[in-house]
């Protein structure tokens, strides 16, 4: 209750109840677990920002390919200064929302614009250069907004996760908009993902293979095997699922008299369906990975480029 605001009250409440619970010996391995999670989370942010800077910002630029060598060491210049932007981007904006919501909005900088750009792009023929710019310029300057007004307002009544939600609204329309209104040109699809005649010679599928459309589009292809057909529907009905429940849960909630009481055993029940599946999963991506990393070493070894 002596620390800070309630955002940052809220954000310590669990640290601090762990504290209380965990004993010497878990606590420790808690924490390691955390810090090898962010670590890891930092690595694939990090390159994830640094590659797609260079390969959608600087080579469409600058229209002709690096050299192997000078492309590898720009890769890692940029990675350099994403590293750099974020240590000072911690140091300036002070936590003022929930974690989340912090997430999300800083999240949209790229997430907000790029959903319209990658789906207009891939999916509709009069998609443009400008309206992918443009809509990721609106998802940029609109979340960057979201991040900077809620650092200086306390209580702002429009949070991390309704930025994303504007970013993203915004950055479609703009998309849809600006490929209207620009020229008239016409995309060759076939062309763009490789289709019918543009088929590249040793990839699978056949000159008569057609898209699927509308519910089948979401099914599995050829490619799977039995295996990931199994792995792709349970992951779906794992999600859809929880989705039903929390529709149900809510439902009953707005219309009925709960107990926290019931409540207490929702979330208990809750909680070991997911540490039970957790287990399963952990164990099941520990022989994975092994294995899988075995077969990675085996690839670099052996094959030949």
């Amino acid at each position: 209750a002596n620390v800070g605001s309630e955002t940052l009250q809220s954000q310590l409440r669990v640290p601090m109840v762990l504290n209380q619970l965990l004993p010497i010996g878990v606590k420790g391995a808690f924490a390691a677990i955390m810090l090898a999670a962010a670590i890891t989370s930092h690595n694939i942010y990090i390159h994830s920002f640094g590659s797609i800077f260079i390969q959608d910002c600087v080579l469409p630029l600058r229209k002709k390919p690096f050299k192997p060598k000078d492309h590898i060491k720009y890769l890692r210049y940029s990675i350099l200064g994403v590293g750099i932007t974020i240590f000072i981007l911690s140091i300036l904006f002070q936590q003022s929302e929930k974690v989340f919501l912090f997430m999300a909005v800083s999240a949209s900088i790229f997430v907000g614009g790029s959903g319209a750009a990658i789906i207009g792009g891939l999916y509709w023929k009069r998609g443009s250069t400008a309206a992918a710019w443009s809509a990721m310029i609106a998802g940029a300057i609109i979340s960057g907004f979201g991040i900077i007004i809620n650092s200086i307002v306390d209580n702002f009544p429009i949070n991390g996760q309704w930025f994303w939600l504007i970013a993203m609204v915004s950055a479609a329309t703009v998309f849809i908009v600006v490929s209207i209104l620009g020229p008239k040109k016409l995309h060759n699809m076939d062309k763009l993902l490789n289709r019918g005649k543009y088929r590249i010679e040793g990839e699978n599928g056949s000159d008569e293979d057609k898209p699927k459309r509308g519910w089948r589009a979401l099914g599995p292809t050829k490619e799977f095997t039995k295996g990931d057909k199994i792995i792709y529907i349970a992951t779906y009905g794992w999600t859809a699922a929880w989705t039903i429940v929390f529709v149900i849960g809510t439902v009953y909630n707005l219309t009925s008299d709960v107990s926290n009481e019931a409540w207490l055993k929702f979330w208990k029940i809750y909680t070991w369906i997911y540490l039970v599946t957790a287990i399963i999963v952990t164990i099941w991506f520990t022989f994975g990975g092994i294995k899988n990393l075995r077969e990675m070493i085996h690839a670099l070894r052996t094959n030949i480029r």
